[in-house]
């Protein structure tokens, strides 16, 4: 800790107030006639954001030292994923809404699946988006540290072919997150009836209704598979 004296004083007494960058654990390691106290006891003026440690002294010379360590943030993510079946295309759009705790965040990664193009992702603050071709990856930088509840929007779209409708689908992967759970929504165009097929792997159908609504806000379309997934990865398989 730096040290500063008040020249000429017969006496000195004070307080001290450290703070850290969110992210940052901070600890004593070692000090000389310093007083460890409560933050809460510091003084009005030093009781201030992000102050993590306070100390007293009653005189000079005093010194201290402090150890800080990055804390992990602890971040867990929902997804749900409204798939839109029309004549050539499969239109995809994923919600993706983290949980953030312990520290911040300020970068993303998805890894979308093979194939795919028109590729938009938005949120609030991007500052960069960058894709590595060749894993299908896409990392998503923000202008600060996100805590708490944050949402990526992402679409993308893919060609389907024949006359015969067999709908085969491996998700979105959000990557270096301690869990994914999501919802699944599957609409298509009027003259098709979809079921699911025998290739389905760690879905569960549920009916549209127990998916939230916020998340259904804006789909007009009749959704007429609907499911649930608890971790990836997953496997959609449609037939009509």
């Amino acid at each position: 800790l730096p040290v500063f004296k008040a020249v000429g004083a017969e006496k000195e007494t004070g307080a001290i107030a450290v703070r850290a960058d969110e992210g940052l654990r901070l600890k004593t390691a070692k000090t000389e006639g310093l007083a460890e106290m409560d933050v809460k006891e510091l003084p009005k003026e030093l009781q201030q954001e992000k102050v993590l440690l306070g100390y007293r002294y009653f005189a000079q010379p005093w010194s201290g030292a402090i150890a800080a360590e990055p804390i992990e943030p602890h971040v867990t993510v929902e997804t749900f994923t409204f798939l839109s079946l029309g004549e050539a295309l499969l239109q995809t759009a994923v919600t993706v809404k983290y949980s953030i705790l312990y520290a911040g965040v300020q970068t993303f990664r998805l890894q979308l699946p093979e194939g795919v193009t028109n590729v938009d992702i938005t949120g609030e603050e991007i500052k960069h988006r960058e894709e590595d071709k060749t894993n299908h990856i896409w990392t998503v930088s923000l202008q600060a540290r996100k805590r708490d509840d944050y949402r990526l929007f992402v679409t993308f779209q893919r060609e389907v072919g024949g006359e015969k409708v067999d709908l085969q689908y491996a998700g979105l992967q959000v990557l270096d997150v301690r869990r994914e759970t999501g919802y699944m929504a599957v609409a298509a165009r009027s003259d098709l009836e979809l079921a699911a097929g025998e290739k389905m792997a760690d879905l569960t159908p549920i009916d549209p209704q127990e998916i939230p609504a916020d998340y259904k806000v804006g789909i007009t379309a009749p959704l007429l598979l609907a499911f649930r997934y608890l971790k990836h990865p997953y496997a959609l398989h449609a037939v009509a």
